[in-house]
């Protein structure tokens, strides 16, 4: 079962419908630049955090995320389904590098991929926790055709701290995100979006591991600059649920 929503082409500046499986009932009017920007921004945080400790000189990991920002359907609420692939890589004992692809905006045209590093100051030690930070740099390229604009580039910065309960680890942090250019269009549009995030990853095996998350994902955008009815603690931002599967190399 499926449905279409419309919404403003971050690139083509025209109003478009997209086929949405599984999720019916939403309502999208037509937003200006500026409230674009900001939708767009919330759902560059549509992955769960997979690099939360080092991986050593030479280890990788591959993992695959899915989840999103709870939408309002079916007299319920579920989460949009945002896929992404990626791949982290072990510099040294306390650097890794990583890359992820945005699998879901490719059949819209959309070329969406993370590139960053992680960096851990401080390794968990019975209470003391494993600290990363973690800038990365998103970049949506269109592959449309006949548009004015065919980048948007958002830089970003996440700071974490986990702790390990036997083979398992818990985690929390936040993201901020901002563009590299502000609005013309929407002066109330917010220049940067800060999202919190808890999280539970659990070890299915020597190669295996499964991570649970949960994310208030622009915790200082008002929702009545968003579009979708999603669950807003305190009428702000959109809280996610996000599950992500790592394999280890």
């Amino acid at each position: 079962m499926c449905c279409f929503i419309e919404y403003f082409d971050l690139f083509s500046g025209q109003v478009l419908k997209v086929k949405i499986y599984g999720v019916c009932g939403i309502t999208m009017k037509k937003l200006s630049f500026g409230v674009i920007l900001t939708l767009t921004l919330i759902f560059a945080g549509c992955a769960a955090h997979t690099s939360l400790e080092p991986l050593g000189r030479g280890n990788m990991n591959a993992n695959l995320s899915l989840g999103g920002p709870i939408v309002a359907a079916f007299n319920t609420h579920i989460p949009i389904p945002y896929a992404t692939v990626g791949m982290s890589y072990g510099l040294n004992e306390k650097m890794n590098i990583d890359g992820s692809l945005h699998l879901t905006s490719l059949p819209y045209r959309i070329f969406g991929l993370e590139l960053g590093a992680s960096y851990f100051p401080v390794l968990n030690e019975g209470l003391i926790p494993t600290v990363g930070i973690h800038p990365e740099v998103l970049t949506f390229i269109s592959l449309k055709p006949d548009v004015e604009s065919r980048m948007r580039v958002y830089p970003s910065l996440s700071a974490s701290a986990a702790w390990h309960l036997g083979s398992d680890l818990i985690y929390t942090g936040f993201d901020y995100t901002f563009p590299l250019t502000s609005s013309d269009y929407d002066t109330d549009a917010p220049k940067f979006v800060l999202s919190p995030f808890f999280g539970y990853r659990t070890d299915l095996g020597k190669s295996l591991r499964l991570t649970t998350e949960v994310k208030w994902q622009g915790v200082n955008v008002r929702s009545d600059q968003l579009a979708a009815d999603y669950i807003k603690p305190g009428g702000h931002g959109a809280v996610g649920i996000l599950f992500a599967i790592e394999r280890s190399f």
